[in-house]
């Protein structure tokens, strides 16, 4: 029973010229193409925020992957600065939900608006 074992140019030229990662392929020889995966579409989502429950700890703000919150300059009955969804940035939500799942207080919801 034969071991097998890499031996140096045992891979014959046209590999080794396309497996090289500087030198130019061998006549003939088309080098491998990658084509993009398909991303299936990301579904959109609306951020639902009870002011009266944010308690200003600003995890949703840290952890939206697309920078949708931010905290807002007014005050909830409670005297904290509730999270918002900024300016111009309603339609970036992606519904990862990671806001809602860091949320301490339970104070945001994500539902899926699929865009």
């Amino acid at each position: 029973m034969a071991i097998n074992t890499f031996r140096p140019g045992a891979l014959g030229v046209a590999q080794s010229a396309v497996l090289s990662p500087g030198a130019p392929p061998a006549a003939g020889v088309v080098p491998p193409t990658r084509h993009p995966m398909d991303h299936p579409p990301r579904p959109h989502g609306a951020v639902t925020i009870i002011g009266d429950r944010c308690k200003e700890c600003e995890f949703c703000v840290h952890y939206c992957p697309k920078d949708v919150l931010e905290i807002s300059p007014t005050y909830n009955t409670r005297g904290y600065r509730p999270a918002r969804v900024k300016e111009g940035k309603k339609d970036d939500c992606i519904a990862c939900r990671f806001c809602q799942d860091v949320c301490p207080e339970f104070a945001i919801f994500v539902e899926e608006t699929g865009k």
